[in-house]
């Protein structure tokens, strides 16, 4: 079965789905365009489970997580290690290890079934968890993020190749152990706390305890924009190995400050529509 990419526009009346724009990515096929009623009517709350990226902290979702609760929606927006309500614990101690654990208690905290999603950096940790907490996840998301493509015993191993990038271009951060953010990270968000990314956490495999990751549905949500190819390589191989949708929002990398209220939309919509986990 062919994974599917569609084109979501926020030019558009409501939601309107067109031909994928991205033939390298996967094979494009037309989609039945229609469009949602404005005058929402959700089907059934769902609780959502936010993962950020590097630098930022649970603070990073706000948009997204104040829209999804004004559609009914449940939502936790963890603070991984190091990061938000938890910067005083920042450093180049911090381990992947400690962000999986960080999002598995989210995960526990809701009591429920959850959709787990993810941005950026934060696709490393919810990997993590997916695969730990598998039995309390209905669905996953990964926002231009990092998504498991490792075989064997790790669904993500130790990225060697970047490290050794990194080395090359940021001795700094090498002697350090911390990844510092860019200036413009800040001036972007000039009202949150903007924080170092251990080197340790970014880098460092993802460990399957329980074996391989289920068949959980799911979806990929790309940035029209981005100028990382990673994360169209990551998008290809969820294509290749799993028969999600692969969904282009007109946004750079940074989703979230781009277009909140379209990934909220399209959030909700999968919600609504992504079957759960058995």
């Amino acid at each position: 079965m062919a994974t599917t990419l569609r084109t979501i526009s926020e030019r558009m009346i409501g939601y309107r789905f067109q031909r994928a724009k991205l033939p390298a990515l996967v094979r494009p096929l037309f989609a039945s365009a229609f469009l949602l009623l404005v005058a929402h009517a959700a089907l059934a709350d769902r609780t959502f489970v936010l993962v950020h990226g590097a630098f930022v902290g649970g603070w990073y979702w706000d948009p997204v997580a104040n829209g999804l609760r004004q559609k009914g929606h449940r939502v936790f927006a963890v603070d991984l290690t190091g990061h938000g309500t938890k910067a005083d614990e920042n450093g180049p101690d911090v381990t992947i290890d400690q962000h999986i654990r960080d999002v598995v208690e989210a995960i526990e905290d809701s009591g429920e079934p959850v959709i787990l999603v993810s941005h950026s950096y934060g696709g490393r940790p919810a990997t993590g968890a997916w695969d730990v907490a598998r039995d309390q996840i209905a669905a996953v998301i990964f926002v231009e993020a990092v998504a498991p493509y490792g075989s064997g015993q790790f669904a993500l191993p130790d990225e060697r190749s970047q490290r050794a990038e990194l080395v090359k271009n940021n001795p700094v951060a090498i002697e350090t152990g911390l990844l510092q953010p860019g200036p413009q990270l800040q001036l972007r968000y000039p009202k949150h706390t903007i924080v170092p990314q251990s080197i340790r956490a970014l880098y460092s495999a993802v460990p399957l305890a329980l074996g391989p990751l289920p068949d959980t549905p799911g979806a990929y949500v790309v940035g029209s924009h981005c100028q990382a190819p990673i994360f169209r390589q990551y998008a290809r191989k969820v294509a290749q190995e799993r028969t999600w949708t692969i969904w282009e929002i007109e946004s750079g990398h940074d989703v979230v400050g781009d277009a909140s209220e379209i990934l909220t939309r399209l959030l909700d919509k999968l919600a609504q529509e992504l079957p759960t986990a058995k």
